[in-house]
């Protein structure tokens, strides 16, 4: 059985809800489902990015005062500062 071609210039890896919120012990989202699932995680992180593929994280953003979603800016400073396009 063949294995399907991935065209790493077209194929990005989606990294979702791999934050400290949901996998450190003690977390207020610990998900300990999520914490075993890190050394796999790793392993296709480390092959996409050795063979140039695209890694985007999908980060869950909550506000300080947890009233509503919050913003990206509240979890990169450097985006708050204005100092990415």
């Amino acid at each position: 059985m063949n294995a399907p071609v991935v065209d790493v210039g077209r194929t990005a890896v989606l990294v979702v809800d791999m934050q400290n919120d949901f996998v450190e012990v003690g977390a207020p989202l610990e998900f300990p489902e999520g914490r075993r699932m890190l050394p796999a995680t790793q392993k296709v992180l480390d092959a996409a990015r050795l063979r140039g593929m695209a890694v985007i994280y999908a980060a869950h953003v909550h506000r300080a005062d947890a009233v509503g979603p919050g913003h990206p800016s509240d979890l990169y400073p450097p985006l708050a500062a204005g100092e990415l396009p």
